[in-house]
């Protein structure tokens, strides 16, 4: 048996250029993760973790306000090879997530990332996994959203250099929140404008009048006190090619089929505006060193 200590830190920063009216313009993140690890046997480690993490957001000032929160988390893993043939991991633990901006709403709970691969034979391999966790949103009044997939791939080697694969997904988002679009004391008064009213002053000309609901978001009020859902499931297949030692080219096909609980008003008519579907072609190269 053995032990030892990692830490691991993280940065990543994201931005985007483009419509000044996007809701989310890009983030900071600042992660450190510390792991206690304990090997048993050769073929069985486990460990604890602690990790620490602090994100400032860019969002769309005038309705959201910018956004930070704090996430923490502890628990423990494990990976262990059965019999050569199976590999198991996991990666289970407690998450908390504090928000500062945006809605008032919290996350405090369970998370998890199962994997487990079967060696089927010389040249195929079969992957599950599973994972649940908690993501910040950027739909109206929602801070964040709790995401639990599912997912089944097979791989199959096709002589020495050349392999196929084959995946699909489901997914279910739940969102922290019921849909509420109502102004706030926060609101600028420019954001709740409709219907507009006379100006007695000036006539011919209109004033804000206000309903009490933030204008862009009007047309979701079909929605309004229900918890938004989403539904996916994602298709791929593609193929690989080891064309050096260092080098692999990929070229696959993969598609999203997403739908919700969400109701929209669009023309005269009411819609579901998360449902769609995406085809995407994915092609690769992939270099390293040795």
């Amino acid at each position: 048996a053995r032990s030892g200590v990692s830490l691991i830190p993280r940065y990543t920063a994201v931005s985007f250029q483009g419509d000044a009216s996007a809701s989310f313009f890009g983030y900071r993140k600042k992660e450190v993760e510390v792991r206690l690890l304990h090997a048993i046997s050769p073929a069985t480690e486990i460990y604890a973790f602690y990790s620490l993490s602090d994100t400032n957001q860019d969002r769309e000032v005038i309705i959201f306000g910018d956004v930070s929160l704090e996430a923490r988390s502890e628990g423990v893993g494990f990976r262990r090879v059965l019999n050569q043939d199976v590999v198991t991991y996991l990666h289970a633990g407690y998450k908390t997530i504090d928000f500062k901006g945006g809605a008032n709403s919290d996350f405090a709970g369970p998370v998890l990332d199962a994997n487990a691969t079967w060696q089927l034979g010389d040249a195929t391999m079969l992957n599950l996994s599973a994972a649940h966790q908690a993501y910040q949103s950027f739909f109206v009044n929602n801070n964040y959203y709790v995401d639990t997939e599912m997912r089944l791939e097979f791989t199959r080697q096709i002589g020495h250099s050349v392999y196929w694969n084959g995946a699909i997904s489901f997914t279910n988002n739940h969102y922290a929140d019921p849909l509420d679009i109502s102004v706030t004391s926060d609101t600028p008064r420019v954001q709740d404008c409709e219907p507009r009213v006379p100006d007695p002053a000036n006539p011919g000309q209109t004033l804000c009048g206000g309903d009490g609901r933030i204008d862009v978001f009007e047309s979701y009020q079909p929605s309004v006190g229900r918890r938004r859902r989403d539904h996916v499931v994602r298709v791929e297949i593609g193929a690989g090619w080891q064309v050096a030692r260092a080098v692999r080219l990929f070229l696959g096909y993969n598609s999203d089929r997403r739908t919700s609980n969400i109701e929209q008003v669009f023309g005269a008519g009411i819609v579901d505006p998360f449902d769609y579907r995406v085809n995407r072609v994915v092609f690769r190269i992939e270099a390293g060193w040795m």
